[in-house]
């Protein structure tokens, strides 16, 4: 993938994010209609050309079960070209559960909820796209999972390479649509616990800003790791003991190193600045914080660089010998 394009592309998804962190409670709105979709939409479609009459309604009833079936239908077609596989099965789950899904998204007075209010339907059809989108997740990383056990070291590095773009990307997400959400919402409550002394909260705005920063470095370093590893393993595609590979690994080294220290010393500085400015603070928030995903993601990372540099080693040994 081009660099400037795969950066655009994580940039827009920031943009994103902060646009719906800074919408708020809008955004618990928003979120079931989006997990819902298309089923919810097309639910009300088949509900609407269901009540246009006799011929609306056989219409609807024929969408409804082609919908429905398509993925054993799906499963049937690939039956002809490949063996049945175990993670088949969820394709038959996914079936009979579009089956029940879109007849209560057909009929919501069928939901059960809040006695069938509004919020209570938009809460049910939020689970049922949920539900139906973990099938669907569930399949597809499954499947994913026999493409690697089976496939060359080639379309492993192909593979790997989009799994790092994933990461990213969910990295991204994490910094700026939960961790952007929780500061606006910081900056709320401290001006709610604080009316009529708005004035004196500038410096307690800054230390929330600085404990969002604290808080989220170490997935901002763990963006740029991810980064210099996908630069390693294009390396590794060509040539795995190349003078290029070494180096990529050595730089990858020095990279997740250097992101521990400023992962530890971030909490220690900040930790010593609110106690500097205490007095002036109206809202201390003292924090001993172990970012065990980071470090253990960090240390996987270096392990796997000084195994490539390793190699190298390794490989000019033997030629030598030979």
């Amino acid at each position: 993938m081009n660099r400037r394009i795969y950066s655009l592309i994580l940039a827009t998804e920031a943009a994103v994010c902060l646009i719906f962190a800074a919408m708020g409670s809008l955004t618990h709105e928003l979120f079931p209609a989006v997990v819902s979709f298309p089923f919810a939409q097309l639910g009300s479609g088949l509900r609407i050309l269901s009540l246009s009459g006799q011929v609306g309604n056989v219409a609807a009833i024929l969408f409804y079960i082609a919908f429905c079936i398509a993925p054993c239908a799906a499963l049937l077609i690939h039956k002809r070209k490949r063996d049945f596989y175990k993670e088949d099965i969820l394709l038959l789950v996914f079936s009979a559960l579009l089956f029940v899904i879109m007849y209560l998204l057909i009929n919501p007075g069928l939901i059960n909820q809040d006695s069938g209010s509004n919020g209570g339907i938009l809460f049910a059809k939020g689970v049922f796209g949920v539900t139906v989108y973990s099938v669907i997740g569930g399949y597809a990383i499954l499947r994913a999972l026999r493409l690697f056990f089976f496939s060359d070291t080639k379309k492993l590095h192909k593979y790997m390479i989009g799994l790092l773009v994933l990461v990213n990307a969910l990295f991204v997400f994490i910094i700026f649509g939960p961790g952007a959400n929780n500061l606006i919402n910081s900056f709320k409550a401290l001006r709610v616990g604080n009316l009529g002394n708005e004035r004196l909260l500038g410096m307690d705005y800054v230390f929330l800003v600085l404990q969002f920063l604290v808080d989220n470095i170490p997935l901002m370093l763990n963006i740029l790791i991810v980064n210099r590893g996908i630069a390693l393993i294009g390396e590794l595609a060509e040539n795995r003991y190349s003078v290029a590979s070494v180096s990529e690994a050595e730089n990858l080294s020095i990279i997740c190193r250097v992101s521990l220290v400023i992962t530890v010393l971030g909490t220690i500085a900040f930790n010593i600045l609110q106690l500097i400015f205490s007095k002036f603070l109206h809202n201390i928030n003292s924090q001993v914080q172990i970012p065990l995903f980071s470090i253990v993601f960090v240390l996987a990372v270096l392990l796997f660089s000084r195994i490539t540099a390793e190699n190298k080693v390794l490989k000019e040994d033997s030629d030598s010998i030979i």
